[in-house]
């Protein structure tokens, strides 16, 4: 209970030592305060901390929480959020991931796409889009990149030409 309620600070070190200290103890009780954490202090650190640990712990049934991540003020928190996503590897997991790519963030949306699963269609057709229409550099070559790594052989041609592409 004392470590619960060190969570209220407003110190981003002493939340992030906190969450480890919970992340330890490995008990329900400990993951429901993370997953709290997550959900409710207005400080986007205390987010990113909890999005971290929730990854590490890949658990499937988290990736609906993490996928609020998505709504945060700090980009610092939605890619910790994106990245524990990413980090589940079930399908459900792999169609919240492709959302980020809606990010304003460049940064956020080559993660999205350099760990996107291409295996799946609707993936690809978003990662196609992005290959085409994203405004960012890196974004466009991490989309291309993916694509031609495709295990569907159309979106791995389209990957293809897009990184042969000289214009």
């Amino acid at each position: 209970p004392a470590l619960m309620d060190s969570l209220n600070t407003l110190d981003a070190r002493q939340a992030q030592a906190t969450i480890n200290a919970l992340r330890y103890q490995n008990t329900e009780t400990a993951w429901s305060a993370i997953v709290r954490t997550f959900l409710g202090p207005p400080l986007d650190s205390h987010r990113m901390f909890a999005a971290i640990a929730l990854g590490d712990r890949k658990l499937p049934s988290t990736t609906g929480t993490l996928s609020t991540g998505f709504a945060s003020r700090s980009w610092q928190a939605r890619l910790a959020s994106a990245l524990a996503i990413s980090k589940m590897g079930s399908r459900e997991s792999n169609l919240l991931l492709i959302v980020f790519m809606q990010e304003s963030v460049p940064e956020i949306r080559r993660f999205v796409a350099e760990n996107s699963d291409v295996t799946n269609e609707t993936v690809c057709r978003r990662l196609q889009y992005s290959a085409v229409n994203d405004p960012c550099d890196a974004v466009r070559a991490a989309c291309h990149w993916r694509l031609a790594h495709s295990s569907v052989p159309s979106f791995a041609l389209e990957g293809w030409k897009g990184i042969r592409d000289d214009s």
